[in-house]
């Protein structure tokens, strides 16, 4: 039983966190409907991940999870989580979340730029043609509303976006030292 528990630990927590991140958004406008706004949303949202993560790491006796040395990726990867977390629920302020979506998931094709100048990885035609394609395909699912468009929210979600890519890079070259 006990090696079926350890095996069924990965699959759940990643099913957990979809659930979570995947609520993110439609609670966003109830919480503003009713007086809340996205920095009183980013805190919240950022206390119970940490009284989950840390309740994790109890669960799992796994103390020495976070050494001093990882802490120089640990931290900025936490202020890109805020940050993007913070931006992308406030960008749905301004914005329909349809259009406010379409905007932060650019930050794929925006970590594929950024990596041909920092890490060397040239993505091909092919590759810049899948990615366009994609962006094409979350496009048409999510129908966004361009009407009332505001540029403060057009700014945070691509900053969200933005943020999001940057934690990818940086939890990259923390798996790039590391060998």
């Amino acid at each position: 039983m006990t090696g079926e528990k350890t095996r069924m630990t990965g699959p759940v927590i990643i099913l957990f966190s979809a659930i979570c991140f995947g609520m993110n958004t439609p609670i966003a406008p109830l919480v503003y409907g009713n007086g809340g706004n996205a920095i009183t949303l980013t805190i919240a949202r950022s206390a119970v991940a940490t009284v989950c993560a840390v309740l994790l790491v109890a669960m799992l006796d796994r103390r020495r999870l976070l050494t001093r040395p990882s802490l120089r990726y640990v931290l900025p990867m936490s202020f890109c989580l805020f940050g993007q977390g913070a931006c992308y629920l406030a960008a749905v302020s301004y914005i329909p979340v349809s259009l406010g979506a379409l905007l932060f998931y650019t930050w794929p094709l925006q970590v594929a730029l950024i990596s041909r100048f920092t890490d060397d990885t040239r993505l091909e035609l092919p590759q810049y043609a899948t990615f366009l394609l994609a962006f094409g395909g979350l496009a048409l699912a999510l129908g966004p509303v361009i009407d009332g468009l505001q540029w403060q929210g057009v700014l945070l979600a691509l900053a969200g976006g933005s943020l999001l890519g940057s934690q990818v890079l940086i939890g990259r070259s923390a798996r790039l030292r590391r060998r």
